[in-house]
């Protein structure tokens, strides 16, 4: 996965045995890459033909004049969600970070056990952390706890994080915690690419 980025053009191959799908290959841009599997838009196919779920399929794109296969599982939500493909063949994390974008979200700052607070704004978005603007000299490894404005949710999201870099006015936090906060902050990073998609030329 750590080779699988934001924008490049894959095509997903589905299982050909009998006759189970209504669409075999089809072409589709990388959306996002989040915890073990990407968010994809299709190119150039009726939606109405994508099966609600998928397994074995083949996703393939080229990284250095290298043909890369994953092999994994493939859902679809007509009902928004879109279409998710999961790697299930070993490669279980990205090694390098996850896609990350640029968004000023409201940020309530806590030091841990109720210490000073602050408010403040991310500068940049990603399922496992966040870079943030705030008023608060912080420590490396420092825990913190976030109250995170997410468009669409009707309270604030709650994080446990860590101070993973600092420096300029900034600080970068690493949340490894509830798996649940993580779903909520990669489906905004999958809304925002998505909305990106169609104003953004592809590479």
């Amino acid at each position: 996965m750590d080779r699988l980025r934001e924008n490049t053009v894959v095509t997903i191959s589905l299982p050909t045995g009998g006759n189970r799908y209504r669409i075999v290959d089809f072409e589709a841009t990388v959306i996002a890459v989040i915890e073990s599997g990407a968010a994809l838009h299709p190119i150039g196919i009726d939606h109405g033909v994508l099966p609600a779920r998928a397994e074995d399929v083949f996703l393939t794109f080229v990284h250095q004049g290298q043909l890369v296969g994953l092999k994994g599982a493939l859902t679809y939500r007509h009902q928004g969600g879109g279409l998710r493909f999961q790697v299930a063949d070993g490669v279980q994390r990205r090694r390098s970070r996850y896609t990350r974008v640029d968004a000023e979200l409201p940020v309530t700052v806590t030091r841990a056990g109720g210490g000073e607070t602050t408010t403040g704004t991310t500068v940049n978005v990603a399922p496992e952390g966040l870079l943030v603007k705030a008023p608060l000299d912080v420590e490396l490894g420092e825990s913190l706890s976030l109250a995170l404005t997410v468009p669409g949710q009707p309270q604030p999201l709650r994080l446990s994080a860590a101070v993973v870099r600092h420096g300029g006015g900034l600080f970068a936090v690493h949340f490894p915690g509830d798996p649940m906060a993580r779903a909520v902050v990669a489906e905004f990073v999958v809304e925002h690419r998505a909305a990106q998609l169609f104003t953004e030329p592809i590479r």
